[in-house]
């Protein structure tokens, strides 16, 4: 069962018992009033006293520290106990006070409850007194706290932007507040002793319904988006929740709801939804045709390969090349529209697997250029493997790219400490203009070398990035030149391994 909301009267949620009260005592004799402040002190700790000898010194103490409670002698000098409260009342309504006097009658008293105190002691004999004095101080100061809490509670139910309303267990209104009324148009005379089906819209099924009223029964908080109807006939959407009202370990006694109205949100959601739907598919309109084309570019580019000199076919070569740069580039941009659109992963794929469909066909790109995937990578099953593809191939080609002379590119795979590191490496040395320091290594997104170019480069770092990983470049004079992907294991693995 759910934690309770809190109950203004019962003074849940800020125990009275541990907190302090700060009094006021008021007596034209200081002896008394230092003996009556140390037996209220004595008997708890959480009382604390200060003295007064007139009426007059007690309001200028009130008007500086604002006590808990007053407590005030009857017969003064120049000031009687009775136009000493009259004097608090005019500024303090409610303040806890206290009449303490030795002169007591019945008129005396029914003047003071016309003026408003709040308890009548008369002074006698004895130590007794004072545990008195003290009872009625503690019960009069915790009402006035629990009034205090039940305005300040109203208050900002009043002033709340969401709509509230309280019902009886049988979903009977007894409350709203006013921006009930301005949500769905009924005034709290009309909504008061009907039943929240005044809003229902007709949108929801029975079994919606029955899983709140099972939700709060059970003394559980219930929370959903709800279409309700307001009273103009005009539908709206708002984040419902529905809370018990419980006291102790009781039944729910009554329910809290309040609605956030989120009409213009779900508007939005929903007009930014079709315009990724539009959007997305003029991407795939423009990635299939583009594709069309380079496979024209491709395909005559090969056949015109028999018709010219060696500088043709050079030529040829770097038309054919670039052409691979963008069949790569839309399928990495393609994978990670995908990750921001959040979409539904492949079926898991073994790495291994993953590497060899990333290396497949780059080395035609290059002249005496061989690509070999290490046959000892781990066999962890990839739950987006064409994430992980993209990532691998952009690496693949550029190391064959800007590598000189005959090379082979080696990827290896280990898997250590929970993370993941890929190594792209290529032995031959690799034409970087000396913009690397041969003897360090930094991340991609800090160079601004060939080798990784401005859109490869941005669709590498979102798509690592997305993953919490890193991609690093290393150019070595005795092992060559490469890129090492680091990213955690727990993000690529499928769910049916994480979970298990």
């Amino acid at each position: 069962m759910s934690t309770p909301m809190f109950d203004p009267e019962s003074g849940a949620g800020a125990p009275l018992a541990d907190k302090p009260i700060e009094i006021l005592h008021v007596d034209d004799e200081p002896a008394f009033g230092e003996l009556c402040a140390e037996f209220l002190e004595l008997e708890s700790d959480r009382l604390t006293v200060d003295t007064a000898t007139s009426a007059v010194e007690g309001l200028e103490y009130v008007a500086d520290e604002r006590p808990d409670c007053i407590v005030s002698d009857y017969d003064m000098p120049g000031m009687d106990g009775l136009e000493f409260l009259e004097a608090v009342r005019k500024r303090y309504t409610e303040l806890p006070f206290i009449l303490f006097t030795g002169k007591g009658s019945e008129e005396i008293a029914s003047e003071a409850i016309s003026a408003g105190v709040t308890d009548y002691l008369q002074k006698s004999r004895g130590q007794d007194q004072y545990r008195i004095l003290r009872n009625r101080i503690r019960n009069s100061v915790a009402n006035y706290r629990s009034r205090q809490r039940v305005r300040m509670f109203r208050s900002a139910v009043e002033h709340s932007g969401h709509s509230i309303y309280i019902t009886d267990t049988d979903g009977v209104i007894e409350y709203v507040n006013p921006s009930f009324t301005d949500i769905t148009g009924y005034t709290a005379e009309e909504a008061v002793g009907r039943t929240p089906e005044i809003l229902k819209s007709g949108e929801h099924g029975a079994e919606f319904y029955d899983d709140l009223w099972e939700t709060i029964l059970g003394g559980d908080v219930w929370e959903n988006e709800i279409i309700n109807r307001r009273k103009s006939g005009e539908l709206y959407v708002a984040d419902q929740t529905i809370a018990p009202i419980l006291v102790g370990d009781s039944e729910p006694e009554k329910f809290v709801a309040v609605n956030q109205e989120i009409t213009d949100r779900k508007t939005y959601q929903l007009a930014l939804q079709r315009q990724c739907e539009n959007l997305g598919a003029l991407n795939r309109m423009l990635r299939y045709r583009i594709r069309d084309d380079l496979q024209a570019v491709t395909g005559y580019a090969e056949l015109l390969e028999n018709h010219v000199d060696d500088n043709g076919t050079e030529y040829l070569r770097t038309l054919e090349e670039h052409a691979w740069d963008v069949f790569d580039q839309i399928d990495a941009a393609q994978s990670f529209t995908d990750l921001l659109h959040r979409t539904d992963a492949d079926d898991p794929m073994e790495l291994q697997r993953v590497l060899q469909n990333a290396v497949r066909n780059v080395g035609s790109i290059g002249e005496n250029v061989t690509v070999t995937v290490d046959e000892t990578v781990s066999s962890i099953p990839i739950a987006d493997e064409a994430v992980l593809r993209s990532i691998v191939r952009i690496l693949v080609k550029n190391a064959v790219r800007y590598r000189s002379g005959p090379s082979e590119i080696r990827v290896s795979a280990t898997d250590r400490d929970q993370t993941l590191a890929i190594e792209v490496r290529a032995d031959g040395r690799a034409e970087l203009d000396g913009t690397v320091d041969r003897q360090s290594t930094e991340t991609v997104q800090s160079l601004n070398i060939p080798g990784v170019d401005g859109s490869e480069r941005h669709i590498l770092q979102g798509l690592t990035d997305s993953y919490g990983g890193e991609i690093r470049i290393a150019d070595d004079r005795a092992d060559g030149f490469g890129f090492t992907v680091q990213l955690p294991v727990d993000r690529l693995l499928s769910e049916s391994v994480r979970s298990s």
